[in-house]
């Protein structure tokens, strides 16, 4: 019967299309409405078999999709768990050195900054590698930043608080070249020894 939902200008035009379905609802046995939810269903299952899907699979696609979203909306905020995280590391059952403390605090409070304002399910894969882009500074010590955030998700993902690991696969992908040490053995200095260089 085609597309059965369309505005119109002409109210004439609009009291004609109406009749016209009436009428089809009466031929058929159905009301009006079980006719228009029957073309609903009929244009849903078309589109959806261009893709190998029913009407089913597509909304369990988007009730699942909204249950994502609900739970990002729902989650903690960054700032409020890195505070959480750091108060873990300094009062947890494994005492670390007073240096490492130090290092952890710096860390989460530069996550605070940058990320603070967002809850922890919105950052993806996606955002750390916008993040680590934006960061103006070696590879070692983006590689440095990598580890701590990863260290941070691991910590979230023990207290199940997130279901992955973003920062995971960008601590392998930065590449760091090792220094290459090099030794001269004619190149002595006056104490006798060798020279030797390191080139990056």
């Amino acid at each position: 019967m085609g597309q059965k939902f369309k505005n119109f200008n002409d109210r004439t035009e609009a009291l004609r299309f109406a009749a016209e379905i009436g009428d089809a609802a009466g031929k058929s046995g159905k009301s009006a409405l079980a006719t228009i939810k029957d073309e609903r269903v009929a244009s849903w299952t078309k589109q959806c078999a261009v893709f190998g899907k029913t009407p089913e699979d597509a909304m369990a696609h988007a009730i699942n999709f909204w249950l994502l979203e609900k739970a990002k909306r729902e989650s903690p905020y960054m700032a409020e768990l890195l505070s959480v995280w750091l108060d873990d590391k300094i009062e947890g059952v494994k005492k670390l050195r007073p240096k490492t403390i130090k290092s952890i605090r710096e860390m989460a409070n530069v996550f605070k900054k940058d990320f603070g304002t967002m809850r922890i399910k919105e950052v993806d894969s996606s955002t750390i590698e916008n993040y680590l882009k934006s960061k103006e500074v070696s590879q070692q010590t983006k590689k440095n930043i990598a580890r701590y955030l990863q260290q941070f998700f691991n910590w979230a993902i023990f207290r199940k608080l997130h279901n992955e690991n973003p920062a995971e696969y960008w601590v392998k992908q930065i590449e760091v070249k090792k220094s290459t040490v090099l030794f001269y053995p004619s190149a002595m200095n006056g104490n006798g020894r060798f020279l030797v260089i390191f080139l990056r």
